[in-house]
């Protein structure tokens, strides 16, 4: 019954900016594949204009979900590969069957950039301060995943002979769980295919290990030392 439906005003902090970050990357998304891969052939292939808008909206959903037409990826511009490894590299919601750091991880990562850049000390969003444990947890999934995918994508380019964006492009894909390919994977390269299939272990376990490692409870400290200021930057 609609009268017994919570009101936006009252949802949760997390449903609150679950669904602004995952409705922003979608329209920047679609503005992305509009704006640079118009004249694609492979992707749009001379549709009118809005056959070209429920492309573009197709193809800003699915590198977060699941990639049901994989024929114009290998397609598109590099610039265009590597928006969607970002957008790979986010991936789904929370507690989701999306791979990723998730879209919550990645909005407390820019609202820590924007409290550190106009002076605050503490983390807010919609009138709700977020704890210095979730900031915590953020900035160490971000942290750790950047560096597997990096490694991934390093290794790719030993293993196979690809380029790094190609590279690039199939560990976040794999990482993300987004089914995407570019090709870099064959059959006849086992070692490949073994890096991407840790990738997607990884990508699924990895970030939720990492939240319970941080968030798990832990013993007083029994020495607090003075603290010191150091330089970063």
């Amino acid at each position: 019954c609609a009268r017994h439906r919570t009101p936006p005003r009252r949802w949760s902090l997390h449903t609150k900016i679950t669904l602004v970050t995952t409705f922003s990357l979608v329209l920047l998304s679609l503005a992305w594949f509009l704006l640079v891969e118009w004249d694609n052939p492979f992707l749009f292939k001379g549709a009118d204009v809005e056959t070209r808008l429920r492309y573009g909206v197709v193809a800003a959903v699915m590198p977060r979900s699941s990639g049901f037409d994989l024929s114009w990826v290998p397609q598109v511009s590099e610039p265009t590969k590597v928006f969607m490894s970002v957008i790979m590299f986010i991936g789904g919601g929370s507690t989701s069957t999306a791979g990723g750091i998730r879209v919550t991880t990645f909005a407390v990562i820019l609202l820590i950039c924007r409290a550190a850049f106009t002076g605050h000390t503490d983390i807010n969003a919609f009138r709700r301060r977020i704890p210095t444990r979730a900031a915590m947890t953020a900035v160490s999934i971000t942290a750790a995943c950047l560096f597997l995918v990096l490694s991934a994508s390093l290794a790719l380019m030993l293993a196979s002979g690809c380029s790094l964006t190609d590279a690039l492009f199939d560990a976040c894909s794999a990482f993300g769980l987004g089914g995407y390919s570019v090709g870099v994977a064959r059959e006849d390269n086992p070692a490949a295919l073994f890096i991407l299939a840790t990738a997607m272990v990884v990508g699924r376990l990895g970030p939720m290990t990492i939240a319970y490692a941080i968030n798990r409870p832990r013993a007083l400290e029994s020495i607090r030392y003075p603290n010191e200021p150091i330089v970063v930057g």
